[in-house]
């Protein structure tokens, strides 16, 4: 008799469930966008695997009491015992701590947005704490045909659809602020933009983009950054300029550490 166990993988929520069973184990792998093709599935310590097809499915026979190695570009890998587990962690990798942060931090996000900056700066103080906690989607590889939503935009669009210049030639504001040679710069002996202007440029010929807009760059969902401007907006707002201003430091200080830029900068 042919045992089977039913697996399904919810990679963007972070957790998984299985229905036990013995030899063979058959499921699908999937994020909030759907199925997730190339995802790897290995039994431990053994050649023997499988990647998942078009549909995000797979199929795979196993040992009795084996384990299974999940990984897929973007998630941490998690090796499964096949026992009498029914949940995995995938994003954070079954750290509560981190789960509870992000919690937090979309917590201060919409009290923010309610004008609620007492509760938001509450909610906020025990939101992300550094960046080794973002909550980042991250695009897999070629395999999967998972991609940056900004260069997914740019690769369908018409010429000029997307870019960093008006109409008239003018620079984008974003970049006009962190350009030290323009009039409008935000720049100041805290700061450095230099490499971070160059990350948001855009080359509308999509031919050289290799910073926000890279065909694998990951795209912020719930971050450090964010719940640290929340904290000095809703300081400021509630307790004035000079409440709010060591949380912008801090910001401003890990910006210029290189916050975010990837590699190439």
């Amino acid at each position: 008799m042919k045992n089977s166990l039913k697996l399904v993988i919810i990679l963007f929520l972070g957790v998984f469930q299985v229905a036990l069973a013995q030899n063979t184990i058959s499921g699908t792998i999937r994020d909030a966008n759907g199925p997730l093709p190339g995802a790897n599935v290995i039994e431990t310590g053994t050649n023997n695997g499988v990647s998942t097809d078009f549909d995000g499915n797979f199929e795979i026979s196993v040992s009795d009491g084996a384990s299974l190695e999940i990984s897929y570009t973007g998630y941490f890998a998690q090796t499964i015992e096949v026992g009498n587990q029914s949940s995995f962690d995938i994003l954070f990798g079954g750290d509560k701590a981190k789960w509870i942060a992000a919690a937090n931090t979309l917590k201060a996000r919409f009290y923010l947005h309610q004008k609620d900056y007492s509760n938001a700066l509450t909610a906020a103080q025990s939101g992300i704490s550094n960046a080794s906690g973002d909550m980042r989607y991250r695009p897999g590889s070629s395999v999967s045909g998972d991609t940056n939503l900004f260069w997914t935009i740019l690769a369908g669009s018409r010429a000029g659809d997307l870019g960093n210049n008006f109409e008239d030639g003018t620079e984008s504001y974003l970049l006009q602020i962190l350009d030290a040679t323009n009039v409008l710069s935000r720049n100041h002996a805290k700061t450095d933009e230099t490499a971070r202007r160059a990350y948001y440029m855009i080359d509308a010929s999509g031919s050289s983009n290799v910073g926000i807009i890279e065909e694998r760059e990951p795209q912020n969902m719930v971050t450090y950054f964010e719940n640290k401007l929340i904290m000095a907006e809703a300081a400021a707002r509630s307790g004035g300029v000079a409440a709010g201003l060591p949380h912008l430091n801090d910001v401003r200080a890990w910006l210029n550490s290189g916050g975010h830029l990837n590699s190439s900068f």
